[in-house]
């Protein structure tokens, strides 16, 4: 789908889930002027831009690769199209990327567990982060969180580990998908207390929210811009959050580590083009990111939709790749997990 340059387009695509009216408004109005400051001879001369989002539309993930790709468009005057490729949990789009032509044309945008956890569990998923992917720039962060529904009306996470020693079937937990990192905090916080908790695997976090709401699940893990919103409306509680602080966006709440669990791990979005391009066009790539994420506008309609704009180049998104491999392959090995 084609990021319009004229306002009724782009209202009409602003329809995405996550994407208010006033950001279309704004959106359209700088769309038109970088029309009109860009030569036509130079948008034609220029290739557009696909970047890859490896998941269907309407997601928080989805709409953070449009908001960074309207904003690249109106830095490059160059189209830029998002492509929802989804299929077999991200790995369907994502090795479509690996072959792509490495003039910077072809890009991908995916969350932490396309490029940790999926190659660590799955020897078939047909591509490698490190040797197929050249990291562009860090977008936003976002915190893994624990919320409870009114199956389960606690306050603390102490609270919670106290009830389901008292009575077991209180300790089923939705995830977003098996072998992901929400399902292996669970499974870690469960060893740690030393109590029974049961992984219930969605395809999806939206999925697992809506059980939890209608009291038919206990709680979930989930990214907390999945709960956040039902948090802020009362129908679930976010009792814990796993990063090593605590949330920006939500001080009262505590960290795992805070109430003694040595949990810690934090998600986030990246940007990535295929291994053999340039590093000259990576690096001017990474920078268009990177500003894209720290426009006022754009940093302020993420922490509402839960995300922390970060905007780190390349070189910084590698090492966490390459952390966060390390962290969870131990974890994976002691949870006895198979696809």
């Amino acid at each position: 789908m084609k990021f319009a340059t004229d306002g009724q387009r782009f209202l009409r695509l602003s329809r995405w889930r996550g994407l208010g009216l006033g950001l279309a408004i704004s959106f359209s109005g700088l769309l038109s002027v970088a029309a009109a400051i860009v030569p036509a001879t130079a948008q034609g001369a220029s290739k557009q831009i696909r970047i890859v989002f490896p998941f269907p539309a309407g997601s928080a993930g989805d709409t953070v690769t449009r908001i960074v790709g309207a904003a690249l468009q109106l830095q490059t005057g160059r189209t830029v199209i998002v492509e929802n490729r989804a299929g077999a949990g991200g790995i369907t789009g994502t090795r479509s990327v690996v072959g792509a032509e490495a003039d910077g044309s072809t890009l991908i945008v995916v969350p932490s567990a396309v490029m940790t956890m999926i190659p660590l569990y799955n020897t078939d998923a047909g591509y490698s982060p490190e040797k197929d992917f050249r990291p562009l720039a860090h977008l936003v962060s976002q915190d893994l969180s624990l919320a409870v529904g009114p199956a389960l009306p606690v306050k603390s996470l102490q609270e919670l580990i106290e009830t389901v020693r008292k009575d077991p079937s209180k300790g089923s937990y939705g995830t977003p998908g098996a072998g992901s990192s929400l399902h292996l905090i669970g499974v870690k916080l469960g060893e740690i207390a030393k109590i029974a908790l049961v992984p219930v695997h969605y395809r999806g976090a939206a999925l697992a929210l809506n059980d939890v709401v209608a009291g038919q699940l206990p709680m979930m893990l989930s990214p907390m811009p999945d709960q956040i919103e039902q948090h802020r409306a009362g129908t679930v509680r976010i009792i814990a959050t796993a990063g090593d602080k605590r949330s920006q966006l939500l001080d009262g709440v505590p960290t795992f580590n805070e109430a003694g669990f040595d949990i810690n791990a934090q998600g986030w979005y990246g940007a990535f083009a295929p291994a053999a391009v340039p590093v000259k066009i990576a690096e001017e790539l990474g920078q268009q990111f990177i500003a894209a994420v720290n426009v006022p506008e754009n940093k302020a309609r993420l922490a509402q939709i839960g995300f922390v704009s970060i905007g780190a180049p390349g070189a910084a998104l590698g090492t966490m790749v390459s952390r966060d491999i390390g962290y969870w392959g131990p974890i994976f090995k002691s949870s006895g997990f198979k696809p």
